[in-house]
């Protein structure tokens, strides 16, 4: 089962959102926040690419659903060695938006929520 996918575009909206909302903004959307369910076939298929060497998460946000979330992107080396996301760079370019933040997917139960 693969996990769903987001384009280049569909991916900069969303982390684009987080970095335009205000300070205050941020403080009202992550006030309730815990935490992030992030399910295992996403990242089992980051790791099946051949290509991908680290998996890299940036904060970003869905305005028309009101939820914090995260985008995953694939990494590999570049010549010098730095960890670069591989978007757009190759034919399989993964990036996800896969999480469901708690509050809305929680363990109540959890010591750590």
């Amino acid at each position: 089962m693969s996990a769903p996918q987001l384009t280049v575009l569909e991916g900069q909206d969303l982390c684009n959102n987080w970095r335009n909302m205000t300070d205050s903004d941020k403080g009202t959307e992550i006030g309730e926040l815990k935490g992030f369910l992030i399910p295992t076939d996403a990242v089992a298929d980051l790791k099946a690419n051949p290509d991908v060497e680290g998996i890299r998460v940036y904060l970003a946000f869905d305005g028309d659903n009101s939820e914090v979330k995260l985008v995953v992107v694939g990494t590999r080396a570049d010549a010098t060695g730095e960890q670069i996301d591989i978007v757009g760079a190759i034919p399989d370019t993964m990036i996800y938006d896969f999480t469901t933040p708690c509050p809305i997917s929680c363990d109540v139960n959890s010591p750590l929520y």
